[in-house]
This record gives structure tokens, sequence and C-alpha cells, in this order.
């Protein structure tokens, strides 16, 4: 069943290279090693290890709780931990060259074992959904956020309250705006039916600047109450919160222009290797002036995409 499976993800492989082009494709490659390389350097440093173990990790984790295949794996595959195991090594495999490299075999320990447990992270197939006053408080136009706070609160809303109130740690309030702008990223992932599209009433351009600015206000909504009080413990350290603020802004930015430049009605975004793309970018700053090009990009890919659906509304 294994052996099935691994022809599968070739397949998917496949299908998605002829989906992006040859182009896209290639400009994809060049962006992994951009990513590897600086990955496999940080493990000659010490810190730079502790850093680029935690980020993989954390991104791994950030994967395994977003999968949709988890239900179909578990019922069909006996070993399916292992299969979780190799796929994420893979994706691993720079930072574990490095590791081998450089002779770190404690981190190397470290990051396998971590990988490891990860396959054994099991989110709920049943979603807890709670509608609350905070819903109510979100403007009707944005329906990404509704849905996605409902379907986050429950995490969403400790992780907020645990940075507030534990914010004399200088850790803990940009653990809890990196954590808010990945799940914010999310509320961007299914494309809304064309119905919803149209009930704005507004040309591709306009349409496009008013998502993009109420996702920047919503996101800073839970961000900035976070960076003030941030700012008041830790001011020698202003600028560690600061920049998570304003790469979040970026990202988020990126993540709308990059859902309407691949905009199909009712489906999720096809977009998908892009947006991880963008995830990953927030954890690797050096990446960001690659981002601020794709959101020029996007922004014209976005309005020649959206044109025939809201061509009434120019």
């Amino acid at each position: 069943m294994i052996r099935a499976l691994y022809t599968i993800r070739l397949k998917q492989g496949i299908r998605i290279v002829n989906d992006l082009g040859i182009g896209r494709f290639l400009f994809l490659i060049i962006i992994y090693i951009l990513v590897s390389f600086p990955l496999f350097l940080s493990a000659k440093q010490e810190s730079g290890i502790r850093i680029a173990v935690s980020v993989i990790l954390l991104l791994l984790l950030f994967i395994q709780t977003k999968r949709k295949d988890i239900r179909f794996l578990k019922s069909h595959v006996e070993n399916y931990h292992l299969l979780l195991f190799v796929e994420y090594l893979l994706i691993s495999i720079p930072l574990v060259t490095g590791l081998l490299y450089f002779q770190e075999y404690l981190m190397l320990l470290l990051l396998v074992s971590g990988i490891a447990l990860i396959g054994f992270v099991n989110r709920h197939t049943k979603t807890i959904v709670l509608n609350t006053f905070i819903q109510r408080l979100i403007p009707d136009e944005c329906f990404e956020w509704k849905s996605g706070i409902r379907s986050s609160m429950l995490y969403l809303v400790p992780v907020w309250l645990a940075g507030l109130l534990t914010s004399f740690w200088i850790g803990s309030i940009p653990v809890a705006m990196v954590i808010i702008g990945i799940a914010t990223l999310g509320f961007t992932e299914n494309n809304e039916p064309l119905t919803l599209l149209q009930q704005f009433e507004k040309g591709p351009g306009k349409l496009l600047n008013f998502k993009v600015k109420n996702q920047l206000m919503l996101y800073s909504v839970l961000a900035i109450p976070l960076l003030v009080v941030y700012l008041l413990l830790h001011i020698e350290y202003w600028y560690i919160a600061v920049a998570i603020y304003l790469i979040f802004l970026i990202v988020n930015a990126y993540a709308i222009l990059c859902k309407y430049a691949f905009y199909q009605p009712n489906t999720r975004s096809a977009g998908q290797l892009f947006n991880i793309f963008g995830t990953v970018s927030a954890f690797l700053p050096f990446l960001l002036p690659v981002v601020l090009f794709l959101i020029i990009r996007f922004w014209f890919r976005s309005i020649s995409n959206l044109k025939p659906y809201l061509e009434d509304f120019n």
C-alpha cells in the first residue's frame, strides 16, 4: 500500500508541475535552492542550529495540522506514521545534510525525534465551532474571518491571552504573534462562491484593495495590543515584535493576492505552493524581497484573473 501511495504522490507531483507550467516550476526550484543553502549553512553555527531546527519542526507541525488525508491514511495504511516520517524527513533534507556534514549529531537526533513525534499529532476530524460576540464584531463582508475565527477560536484565544498574561517573558508575545499570524494566513485558503465575490459590486482593482485592507486591519486588531504591551515591557528589544508585525503584514497581503491570482469559484486555492512559500518566508526574512516581487506580480495577475468574473462592475 505504501508503494501505491508513493506512486500516487509521484503522479500528483507531475500534475502539479503540469498545472504550474515549466516557468513557475523552475522558479520554485530556484526558491527551494535559495532556502536549502542557508538551512545547510545554519548547521555550522550553534545559535543557527537551534533556530533552524525550531523553524523546521514548527513548519512541519503546521503542515501536519493542515493535512486533509490523515483519516484516509489511518484507515488504509497500516504503518502510516512511517509514511509521514519519510515525507517530513525528505522536506528536511537540506538541514539534515548540514547537520551530518558538520557532525552535529545531537541536534540531528533532536530533529529526527521531533519529526517522528509530529507524525503522531492528530487534529480532531470533528471541528468544534462557536458562535460568540467576537464573530459579530467582525464586519459581515469579512466572511473569511468570521469562518476562520469560528473554527480556530478554541486555540487562538488561549494563545492571545497566554501571550498577554506571560508578557513579562521576552519570548511569549513574539511567539503568540507568530502563531496568530500563521493562523490568519489559513483564513484565505478556500475560494468563495462567485455570488459572494460579486456581491461587493466592485471591479478587480477596488476589490483587491478592499480585501487586502480588511485582511491587514483585522490582523492588526489582534497583533497591535500584543505589540504595544511588548514595547512597554521590553523596549530595548523593540525590533523583534515590530519585525514580526511588519513581516506578517507583508505575508498577509501576499496571501490575499495569491488567492485571487489563482481564484476559481468554490475551490481550494490553486496557489498552494506559493502560499506555502509565503508562510516559509515569514521564518526566513531573506526571502521577503521575493515575496514583495510576487506581490506586484500577483496584483496584476489577480486583476487579469478576476476581470471575467467582475466585468460588469468596471
